[in-house]
């Protein structure tokens, strides 16, 4: 099991440097990954530093990110990229929601509907 990072970082740098420091407070990270804040606009899934994440997460492997916003602007796009990540096998951890969010035999974990 690897730990993946995955946050945005603002124009200056600054925005990211609470997102980084909520991760690395909880999670032993791997890998890190990061996209421009002004990619918000972008899906996800079309982001270049998400799509590194993509092609080199692996089953068992766990995506930490400091927000679930950061993976999508709408729960539709949110439920697509958490579809994406469980064909790899892959949870997803948010440090700001305080949530471990794991997915099985394709249905989401009741949790993350509740939330939804």
């Amino acid at each position: 099991m690897t730990m993946l990072a995955y946050f945005l970082v603002g124009a200056d740098g600054q925005e990211a440097k609470p997102q980084l420091g909520a991760i690395e407070q909880a999670h032993e990270v791997g890998h890190w990954f990061a996209d421009m804040a002004s990619s918000r606009s972008t899906p996800a899934l079309e982001r270049s530093g998400f799509g590194e994440l993509r092609r080199l997460a692996k089953k068992g492997d766990v995506m930490v990110v400091s927000s679930l916003d950061c993976l999508g602007a709408s729960v539709t796009e949110l439920i697509e990229v958490l579809q994406t990540l469980n064909e790899k096998g892959v949870a997803v951890i948010s440090t700001q929601e305080n949530l471990h969010l794991s997915i099985h035999q394709g249905t989401a974990d009741k949790a993350l509907l509740e939330k939804l």
